[in-house]
């Protein structure tokens, strides 16, 4: 794109980003505000690669370099994620370089302007991406981009070594109608769905639509103790922070969806959001004893989800990397999830 100069700053330097619906980008986390919040945490150095028309910004690209000597999890080591094409990785951890994400939420890629055409986008993009790995080049680090979405990976073209690492599932839905979702699936998955709705209402496991912020007591420790069972390491206080951040981040919507005992204890919990016409799931919580584990699992992870994009006219619900299966069964179309490395 003509006249666009690429820099490299502190996000302190920045100015105001503006809102959300201005900008297009993979995830939520990707969201300016979300962005901003991450630059505030200061278990890592934040750089961010900025596009710029004059004085206006048109593309941000998130850098992240961490402050101890190892990944705080394995889902963020990139020798763990993408073997095969991470055999040169440092063992030290602060000569790593996140580009575009990939800390606290499993995402990366860059946040483009909507006053740009989709090729001028796409070019951004590319430069943006381009430049955050010559970064961290000169800088002696080991630049990566890990959880990439496959609209994401184009952007990469020549910078690195590109892998599959993951897959995600992703519904299309049709406007605003249930039924219409039901009737565009398989005969077979139509079948499931046709028989598990009224499973699900004669056991009374309709996940009630909450507001975030007063359900997050009771879902914190539900998601940690879930993820644990998984082998995956998680305390009910991050789980709180994060989720408190999720929710701040600049959404068109969030909401939770709480399914409960007959004594009106939580026994379940998800989270999604809406930006534009795209919505997501983000977390999922369900206790160990609950009963009719099943049926109040794809409630959770499917149905309340669909009925919240619906709601909104949606055209899409990202589902996420986990639990493809089940998503699957019930008209998810499986992606894949990619990572790029020096």
């Amino acid at each position: 794109m003509t006249g666009t100069a690429i820099t490299i700053l502190s996000p302190d330097h920045v100015a105001d980003l503006g809102p959300a619906s201005a900008w297009q980008f993979a995830g939520t986390a990707l969201a300016p505000r979300r962005l901003r919040l991450a630059a505030q945490d200061r278990r890592w150095q934040t750089r961010w690669v900025i596009a710029s028309v004059g004085n206006t910004v048109v593309g941000v690209v998130p850098m992240y370099r961490v402050r101890s000597a190892a990944a705080s999890d394995s889902i963020y080591d990139p020798r763990v994620v993408a073997p095969g094409i991470s055999q040169s990785v440092p063992e030290d951890a602060r000569e790593w370089l996140y580009v575009g994400g990939g800390l606290g939420d499993l995402i990366a890629g860059a946040t483009v302007s909507l006053n740009l055409n989709e090729h001028d986008r796409r070019n951004v993009s590319r430069r943006l991406m381009s430049e955050a790995f010559a970064y961290g080049r000169r800088e002696g680090l080991y630049p990566f981009a890990l959880y990439l979405r496959d609209e994401e990976i184009g952007a990469f073209d020549g910078t690195g070594s590109a892998a599959q690492v993951r897959q995600t599932a992703v519904l299309d839905l049709p406007g605003r109608d249930f039924d219409a979702y039901v009737q565009q699936l398989r005969k077979r998955d139509r079948y499931r769905v046709r028989h598990e709705l009224p499973e699900l209402a004669e056991l009374h496991m309709h996940a009630e639509p909450v507001e975030v912020a007063g359900i997050i007591p009771e879902a914190a420790p539900l998601i940690a103790s879930t993820k644990e069972r998984y082998g995956v390491r998680d305390h009910a206080v991050m789980v709180s922070f994060r989720l408190h951040q999720w929710a701040t981040g600049g959404a068109d919507d969030c909401r939770g969806f709480a399914l409960r005992d007959p004594h009106g204890e939580v026994i379940g919990v998800s989270f999604a959001a809406v930006h534009r016409s795209t919505a997501e799931l983000y977390e999922l919580g369900l206790a160990a004893d609950a009963d009719h584990r099943l049926h109040a699992y794809v409630e959770l992870l499917v149905y309340a989800p669909v009925r919240f994009a619906l709601e909104h006219g949606c055209e899409t619900l990202t589902l996420g990397m986990d639990s493809l299966e089940p998503k699957a069964r019930r008209g998810a179309r499986v992606e894949p999830v990619w990572a790029v490395t020096a």
